[in-house]
């Protein structure tokens, strides 16, 4: 190879080698700028990218009428990025030594055992579900069936039952029939006069009630009532008291006529 050759490739190597420098000093510049607001080494990296690069390197020698040569540049440049990279704030990727787990030194099959302290997890607290009670006691007014026709015997019971969990169940019951209509039978009631009650103690598992039939005397819609007061063994405070009320419709029988006046 010629002494002309020789040159030429020295100055093409030159040129790249300037060329990759002079982008990495660029690229540090403006990583110093974007990432890290650090406007003193940017600028030095910066300066050191101008003079670097071939292309700006010579317009900035036409601008000042100067003339650098490689040793000369070498060390213009060494001079910038010494300082610019001495203020670059690094990140520090190491660990902090609090938060540094240790490994013993005990080593069995080839595995390393790390031990973890247990991790405190909140839990949520639980709140009880609030509970309906279940009845002290079972309380029913019933009727073979809630639409009659006129003149119609009407059977009702009203009775009451003693849970086996329960201590003796004192107990008294009431109905009362709607204006209207006539009582023609009832059973196991011992006064009346507008109301029909009974009074009975029960025992853990035992039930009664008292019987009613009515008649019905005129047509529509009618409530019969029902009432009871009861309590345990001896605890006559703690009583409890329960009115019911069942809806029955009255009808004139088929082939009739209600009364025009």
């Amino acid at each position: 190879m010629s002494r002309i050759g020789l040159e030429k490739t020295i100055n093409t190597l030159n040129i790249i080698i300037r060329w990759i420098f002079g982008v990495f000093f660029l690229f540090m510049s403006l990583g110093s700028t974007i990432f890290d607001h650090n406007y003193f080494p940017s600028l030095i990296l910066f300066l050191a990218t101008i003079i670097t690069i071939p292309l700006s390197a010579e317009k900035l020698e036409d601008k000042l009428n100067i003339s650098m040569s490689g040793i000369m540049r070498f060390f213009v440049v060494l001079l910038l990025i010494i300082p610019g990279f001495a203020t670059i704030s690094w990140k520090d990727t190491t660990v902090n030594s609090t938060n540094a787990v240790e490994v013993p030194s005990s080593v069995s099959n080839n595995t390393i055992t790390i031990p973890s302290e247990p991790t405190l997890v909140a839990k949520p607290t639980l709140t009880p579900t609030e509970q309906t009670e279940p009845s002290s006691a079972s309380i029913d007014l019933h009727a073979e069936k809630t639409n009659f026709v006129k003149g119609e015997e009407i059977l009702f019971k009203l009775s009451a039952v003693n849970l086996i969990i329960k201590p003796t169940m004192h107990v008294q019951v009431i109905i009362i029939p709607p204006s209207g209509m006539s009582v023609s039978s009832s059973e196991f009631v011992e006064s009346g006069a507008g109301q029909y009650t009974a009074v009975f103690n029960l025992e853990p598992g035992k039930g009664k009630d008292i019987e009613v039939r009515i008649v019905a005397n005129q047509v529509g819609n009618f409530n019969v009532n029902g009432r009871v007061v009861y309590y345990f063994g001896n605890n006559k405070k703690d009583a409890e008291d329960y009115t019911f009320s069942l809806p029955i419709q009255v009808g004139e029988a088929l082939g009739t006529k209600s009364n025009e006046k």
